[in-house]
């Protein structure tokens, strides 16, 4: 799973390219559209993703799923 889509919820920059990430710093001064759309997008997947709730809620769900395979499997009987 990306945690950083570019030009959506956030700015990509190639790893230890100095040049790189100054183009995308460039890019959102430049830009207040599009600095705009990276602030609400980002903060939106925040409160969806990322904040306490929302990540609860995600391992509960994994948590859930996982016992449900192996309910359905042998594995369950190895794992009681």
């Amino acid at each position: 799973r990306q945690y950083v889509r570019h030009r959506e919820d956030g700015m990509m920059a190639k790893i230890d390219d100095v040049h790189d990430i100054q183009d995308c710093i460039a890019e959102i001064l430049c830009d207040p559209e599009l600095a705009q759309r990276l602030r609400e997008n980002g903060y939106k997947r925040y409160l969806g993703e990322f904040t306490k709730q929302a990540s609860l809620q995600g391992y509960l769900q994994w948590y859930h799923d996982i016992r449900s395979i192996c309910e359905s499997t042998s594995i369950w009987v190895v794992l009681r």
